[in-house]
């Protein structure tokens, strides 16, 4: 799909994201909600009606040094969330 088309079932990737202060004061993420919980989609659905999604396509985004993600502190935090997620869908609190 080419960056510059827009429909309704976009979201923000958590990945990375710049977005105006003053809407994201207005519409912050839900604190609930950690890395690994779909906190970006959860917010893109909730900002839907209020915004429309633009990819600024002359952007460039790099990172300054590589992450191990299975080194810690990060493979915690994925293993921590994937047992909450798991215990939620289990249980079936959400979905």
């Amino acid at each position: 799909m080419p960056y510059d088309t827009y429909t309704r079932h976009m979201y923000i990737s958590g990945t990375y994201f710049c977005v105006k202060k003053d809407f994201f004061m207005d519409n912050p993420l839900n604190e609930r909600l950690f890395w690994g919980e779909g906190e970006d989609v959860e917010w893109s659905h909730r900002v839907r009606d209020k915004t429309r999604f633009q990819m600024n396509t002359n952007s460039i985004v790099q990172y300054l040094k590589l992450k191990n993600l299975y080194e810690a502190p990060y493979c915690t935090d994925w293993a921590r969330n994937k047992e909450k997620l798991e215990y939620l869908i289990k249980d079936q609190k959400v979905f």
